[in-house]
């Protein structure tokens, strides 16, 4: 493995930062250790349009909500900034890639020369410790490996290091829903066997040593004045601050994540979209409205109303969820910014059972959907159900990515998942809102759940519409069979 190169991370628009980069640089050059050495510029949280840039050009990578809410943004930007170098492998004609961040420097020649010997006899590691951290230096110092490779200990941290190619591919499709920081996930796949992760146990690099005062030192992070995080210049991370949820950047991350799950797995839960008073008084307009629903199921507390908006002691309800902000930005991210409709299939479902089925017109109603329609194709779609909760559960049960799977409507036997379904559970908190592609399989409650007294006296309430792209064929046929589908509703439940 003669055909390396060498990648210096470092943020261009900090003088002293790109100074050090171009010291190291000068360094390996010297050393002539790789076939090229290149500066890459980090994608820095203070420019967060590069950041935006580079998520919309690669959708694929996305931040969960439980990340988003415990995370810097440096954190982000620094996970951003090692996919970009691992997509630049891959984009080159370099068998692997020795990466350093701009803020260490060379301490053994010898030993690098070494290390890069040893790689070519080891194709089958993917990802290579290059840097020792402090917190687990001594561990893997005192170690009597066999090789010059070893088993990693350490938990974080991500100065140095090396990727393979075969390495770069595995990491970029793991670095798809980010649940964490960069340098925690690579040893967690590691410890999974996920990844061929190992570590040197030789001192190569180091952090330049920090030489300024006492107060210097106190305006730091408190976590940069522990001896095992000295260095020379201080993170940029720790500088950064965290995410508000009010802020843009969350928001176009957070909408990104959940496109991308409605995308392919057919549902996403969007979380705490109405407060809770809110939750507890569409409870109250509900229930004091129980005359106009009707009973069709065996059960006496299950009630249904379709078309709810048509009645003017809930249409409120309905126009809260159809036209709530969060809802429809969220359908503008993933539509792409074409708008959206209501199509008049709206139903409010008191201890309601429901077996698999999909949304889409079925039995008589599929003669609505005809080839031309083309439903089944993966943007082909466009048509959403907004389903709001006023109640906390898990009731709901999809058959994740079923959207895109052809069935049969002539039953709904055909919605029924096999032993090999992916079924997954939708736990809910009473004001969230799972936004449902109608092409997906799903299933609620079963009659029995709702048997108990606590139903009877708790009733569990489920809202909901569907919004459709406003220019999509789906749209316009499932509005005219649905309206079908209604009357005959309205005659059978007079």
């Amino acid at each position: 493995m003669n055909n390396t190169a060498a990648y210096i991370l470092t943020i261009t628009s900090i003088a002293e930062r790109l100074s050090d980069a171009n010291t190291l640089q000068h360094s390996l050059n010297s050393g002539q250790f790789f076939n090229a050495v290149e500066i890459i510029p980090s994608i820095y949280w203070k420019e967060e349009s590069s950041a935006i840039a580079f998520l919309n050009e690669f959708p694929e990578h996305t931040f969960t909500d439980r990340y988003l809410d415990t995370c810097r943004k440096g954190q982000i930007c620094c996970t951003l900034s090692h996919i970009n170098i691992w997509r630049k492998l891959l984009n080159s004609d370099y068998d692997g890639a020795f990466v350093f961040e701009d803020d260490i420097y060379l301490e053994n020649p010898e030993h690098l020369k070494e290390t890069i010997a040893s790689l070519s006899m080891h194709e089958e590691i993917d990802w290579l410790r290059i840097h020792l951290h402090k917190s687990f230096r001594d561990e893997i110092l005192q170690s009597r490996a066999d090789s010059i490779f070893m088993d990693d200990p350490s938990i974080y941290g991500f100065a140095a290091y090396y990727t393979s190619r075969q390495g770069a591919k595995k990491l970029l499709s793991h670095f798809q829903y980010i649940d964490d920081n960069i340098d925690r996930i690579i040893p967690i796949l590691g410890k999974t066997k996920a990844l061929n992760c190992k570590t040197i146990h030789q001192v190569i690099v180091e952090h330049h040593p920090f030489v300024g005062t006492e107060d210097d030192l106190m305006q730091r992070h408190e976590i940069e004045r522990k001896s095992e995080k000295l260095q020379k210049s201080p993170s940029t991370i720790y500088a950064s601050p965290y995410l508000k949820k009010d802020e843009e950047f969350y928001k176009f991350n957070s909408a990104r994540y959940h496109a991308r799950q409605l995308n392919t797995q057919g549902y996403t839960v969007l979380k705490g979209v109405f407060e809770k008073d809110s939750i507890a008084r569409s409870r109250d307009q509900v229930l004091a409205h129980r005359e106009l629903f009707k009973n069709t199921r065996p059960t006496p507390s299950s009630l249904h109303l379709a078309g709810f908006h048509r009645f003017p002691e809930l249409e409120a309800l309905h126009t809260a969820l159809a036209t709530n902000e969060t809802i429809l930005d969220f359908l503008k991210t993933t539509l792409k910014g074409r708008p959206v409709r209501t199509i008049g299939l709206s139903d409010i479902t008191i201890n309601r059972s429901q077996d698999w089925h999909k949304d889409l017109l079925r039995g008589k109603y599929r003669c609505h959907l005809d080839d031309k329609v083309g439903y089944w194709d993966l943007d082909s779609g466009g048509i959403y159900k907004a389903l709001l909760y006023l109640q906390d559960g898990a009731s709901l049960k999809i058959l994740s990515g079923s959207h895109l799977k052809r069935i049969p409507l002539d039953s709904d036997t055909f919605s029924v998942p096999d032993e090999t379904s992916r079924v997954t559970a939708v736990p809910v908190e009473a004001g969230d809102v799972v936004i449902m592609d109608i092409r997906v399989s799903h299933r609620g409650s079963p009659e029995e759940a709702f048997q108990s007294d606590e139903c009877k006296n708790n009733p569990r309430i489920l809202i909901s519409t569907v919004l459709g792209r406003s220019d999509s064929a789906l749209t316009k046929a499932m509005e005219i069979g649905n309206f079908h589908r209604l009357m005959d509703w309205v005659e059978r439940n007079p």
